[in-house]
């Protein structure tokens, strides 16, 4: 439930995929064609993302790789807000829940 309304309200499924993506690995400079591959989206659609979080100054770029912009002015809560709504988390919790049972 929660990761739906995280993409309603950052815009779609996708975009929500390669911001986590950034993010997360935050050290990371990353090519197109990996974008692609870990996010499972379509090239043309990644590359319409990716331009887009460059604009707002979430994602930088050096040559053809794109990375994580650490001066992103709302980067902390950006961080704080998605380790809290992290669909990963939910679902190991979920399942420690029925263990034992």
């Amino acid at each position: 439930m929660n990761q739906k309304i995280i993409e309603v309200i950052f815009g779609s499924a996708d975009k929500m995929k390669i911001i986590r993506m950034f993010v997360f690995n935050p050290e990371k400079m990353f090519d197109l064609k990996t974008v692609v591959s870990r996010t499972f989206i379509k090239k043309s659609r990644a590359a319409k993302e990716i331009k887009n979080l460059e604009k707002i100054g979430l994602v930088r770029h050096k040559g053809t790789n794109f990375g994580l912009d650490e001066t992103f002015m709302y980067l902390s809560s950006l961080e704080e807000f998605l380790s809290k709504t992290n669909p990963r988390g939910e679902d190991i919790a979920d399942k420690m829940k029925k263990t034992g049972k």
